[in-house]
């Protein structure tokens, strides 16, 4: 019979360390960002004149906010012309700057934040029921849903992917980093009702190989000429760990409760 309770620390433990690892590099790129005096080049989600600007770059519309800082090295502002994005997606875009104008920015922000917050409190409504559950557990989710990477980048980019990512949560498949937020909640849900019931076995150090990546994935950093690169390695350490550690789960009938 396994230790339940040295199971239940090891979970609690390896989520407290995700949550500070993600807080911890959180708040040194926002900390760095004011200490250089609000420089806009120093701004961790990219340059500040680009705010918005993947929606704003296909809009013919004056009221929606253009800014003729933006850098148009293709002409594109005011065309309309949604570059580098699937049909779909220009379906969004169109209902976005024709039927929602000037509201546009407005309903994008209330839908993609909405939808965050449906999916955060799913998942908490979720995990709260099992005893190994912890107030941390919460926080992180929350935290990783609202001040995560991928949400702020595709918020302040007005990026489409913020949108998109709801039909992944319906059955689709699409840049997205938003993606995975639906593996990382399955794998909390796991974590408290498989490991940390003494269903299954899984050292601390495995644990860690999970959710530390998923930090550094998920936490905002400033953006390095390296940035996408060290994300990709994050990823790849994911996809090496769910290929060397077993994760025989309840939820898929591997075992039996």
């Amino acid at each position: 019979m396994l230790d339940q309770k040295t199971d239940r620390e090891r979970v609690r433990s390896a989520i407290l360390w995700y949550l500070l690892v993600f807080t911890a590099l959180n708040l040194s790129s926002w900390i760095s960002f004011f200490l250089h005096g609000h420089d806009h080049r120093a701004f961790p989600l990219g340059d500040t004149v680009e705010r918005f600007g993947d929606l704003l770059r296909f809009s013919g519309k004056y009221q929606i906010g253009k800014d003729p800082r933006i850098r148009d090295p293709e002409h594109l502002i005011g065309t309309r012309f949604p570059a580098n994005y699937p049909p779909f997606a220009v379906v969004i875009y169109l209902f976005l700057l024709q039927v929602c104008a000037p509201y546009a920015l407005f309903v994008m922000l209330l839908a993609v934040l909405g939808a965050v917050g449906v999916a955060c409190t799913l998942l908490w409504r979720r995990v709260r029921r099992f005893e190994g559950y912890r107030w941390y557990m919460g926080a992180a989710i929350f935290a990783t849903g609202f001040f995560g990477w991928a949400t702020e980048q595709v918020v302040m980019r007005g990026n489409i992917e913020c949108i998109l990512w709801i039909g992944v949560c319906l059955g689709a498949a699409l840049y997205t980093l938003m993606v995975l937020l639906v593996p990382m909640g399955f794998f909390l849900i796991f974590l408290l009702q498989d490991v940390a019931e003494s269903r299954t076995r899984m050292s601390l150090g495995e644990m860690l190989w999970f959710v530390l990546p998923c930090a550094w994935i998920m936490a905002t950093e400033p953006l390095w000429l390296l940035h996408g690169v060290l994300k990709c390695v994050a990823l790849l350490l994911l996809l090496g760990a769910s290929m060397r550690i077993p994760l025989p789960s309840t939820q898929f009938g591997e075992i039996t409760c």
